[in-house]
């Protein structure tokens, strides 16, 4: 573990020499201009300065940018970490850079890119296949490029960089030192580590973090589960599956669950009835497209019911035309039960509810009269931003009988 000392704003070498040497922990230093993502303003000759009395206090690793030369004095054992920053897009050399960074006599490489989508993850894969002779250290900078910092050491980076806590990001995108250590698991993150995450946009709010890499606690060789934000998902499947046998696949969320159909390999029953997949297996180099909402919506109303069985005459009325919407129609079809759906949105349903005669109802006060609903199931945006239907519909089931 090291903590990272930013020079930007000391005037004093004395003063660095001071904090390196009375520090708790291994000290990298940097010292960055603005257009390097620093705030340093001062003398090229002061910059300088700082830096050597950072190694000539103890510190770990220097970091200096691509472009500058630095000498520091003999018998050091100061290790250099030659950067490359750039957060408006990555330039068509950048291959050329890195190149010339890794055999500048460095140490070690770094190369930070802003990532404005999942699908810009390729650009620091092209680099990880090159297989440098120092260690590299190449991630997306920005909430999208949060994946990448954790595949980074996945692919043999020495270390992550992480904020202290809430609020004290040095970068967008930074995870926080809890987060990386708790959620993601860093510690344990390396070569032979296999993974698998969440696809959609937006992803970042989900509580499947938690949930699925919290598995790491109690059971052994859990693989760690990554955020993909992308709109892009033929690009970033494309690049997954250059990990070979260690991606595993991915859960799917809005706006990707119809949209991946076409980009499979193969695709279960239940998905291809409902026109929807939310979890895709990697296996073998195929990716097959499944949906477990339809099993998930059975067993979530059946355990509302005693004995597990849903009473005959029960109609369910279902909100939204997306893909758990889709799950949760072909769901009750299986069961045999009847079947209202209120959207505003018919023509992505037609497939599905034509061939069974369901009842297409329009989302407006209609949807509030119709039928008496068993339960009611919010499956767009649109269903759980608007309160009054489905207090209506709490209200038709027996109190001792909602679900959650």
């Amino acid at each position: 573990d090291m903590v990272e000392y930013r020079l930007d704003h000391f005037m004093s070498p004395t003063s660095v020499l001071e904090l390196v040497r009375n520090s708790p922990a291994p000290v990298l230093a940097s010292c960055r201009v603005k257009e390097d993502g620093g705030s340093f303003t001062g003398d090229p000759d002061l910059r300088r300065e700082l830096l050597v009395a950072a190694a000539e206090g103890g510190a770990e690793w220097i970091d200096v940018e691509h472009w500058e030369g630095l000498s520091l004095p003999g018998g050091l054992r100061t290790r250099l970490l030659r950067s490359y920053h750039k957060l408006d897009g990555a330039p068509r050399d950048l291959l050329n850079i890195v190149d010339r960074m890794a055999y500048s006599g460095a140490d070690a490489v770094k190369v930070t890119l802003m990532g404005y989508d999942a699908a810009d993850l390729r650009v620091v894969g092209e680099l990880y296949r090159r297989h440098y002779p120092v260690p590299l250290v190449a991630f997306l900078a920005g909430q999208a490029g949060v994946a990448s910092r954790y595949l980074a050491l996945m692919q043999g980076a020495p270390f992550l960089y992480t904020s202290p806590g809430p609020g004290q990001a040095a970068a967008p995108g930074q995870p926080e030192l809890f987060e990386a250590l708790e959620v993601f698991r860093a510690k344990a993150l390396g070569t032979d580590i296999c993974f698998w995450g969440l696809m959609g946009s937006p992803v970042h709010g989900s509580l499947g973090y938690g949930l699925h890499n919290g598995l790491g606690r109690w059971l052994r060789e859990v693989p760690v589960y990554l955020p993909f934000d992308t709109k892009h998902p033929d690009t970033l499947l494309a690049y997954l599956r250059t990990f070979g046998p260690r991606f595993l696949g991915l859960s799917v969320t809005a706006p990707h669950k119809s949209r991946v159909l076409g980009l499979l390999d193969g695709i279960g029953s239940e998905a291809k009835e409902c026109g929807a997949v939310n979890t895709i297996i990697h296996r073998d180099g195929m990716l097959v497209g499944q949906n477990t909402d339809v099993e998930g919506v059975r067993r979530a109303l059946k355990s509302a019911w005693p004995n597990q069985r849903i009473p005959e005459g029960k109609r369910a009325l279902v909100i939204g035309s997306g893909g758990g919407a889709r799950a949760a129609i072909l769901a009750r079809m299986k069961d045999g039960s009847g079947v209202h759906v209120a959207c505003s949105t018919h023509g992505l349903l037609k497939h599905l509810t034509r061939p069974y005669e369901i009842p297409l109802i329009p989302y407006d006060r209609t949807a509030r009269r119709k039928p008496e609903p068993m339960r009611s199931r919010g499956a767009t945006p649109l269903a759980s931003a608007v309160a009054s239907p489905a207090s209506s519909a709490r209200r038709a089931c027996p109190p001792s009988r909602q679900a959650v």
